[in-house]
């Protein structure tokens, strides 16, 4: 899911959305694991082993993961309705191009008679 720093906890854990709570426990340990700072030299390991850390946090729990759900469907769902917007209005555009032909084919005809 989408954290505060944009951050998707699935993909910070490895793991997908339909993941049992067991899941994202034995992901969690494994990059825990991987990143911590006292085994892991690379530069962005204390920060990876954070990120990790948060994400397991809202994740480890089962209201924070349906928390985490429900906003991602709510920004879902923002990105469809900004999509749908900007359809309407190339339907719009569309159609005021259509009166304007129309309009142009009647003062020709008009002009012709």
């Amino acid at each position: 899911m989408i954290g505060e720093m944009g951050r998707d906890y699935y993909l910070v854990l490895e793991v997908g959305r339909e993941s049992t709570q067991e899941d994202i426990k034995k992901a969690y340990r494994k990059q825990a694991l991987r990143f911590h700072p006292d085994k892991n030299k690379a530069e962005d390991a204390e920060e990876r082993f954070k990120e990790i850390a948060e994400a397991y946090e809202v994740l480890g729990d089962p209201v924070g993961k349906r928390k985490e759900l429900l906003l991602l469907l709510l920004q879902l769902q923002l990105l469809l309705l900004l999509q749908l917007q900007q359809l309407l209005l190339l339907l719009l555009l569309l159609l005021l191009l259509h009166m304007l032909l129309l309009l142009l084919l009647l003062l020709l005809l008009h002009g012709l008679s």
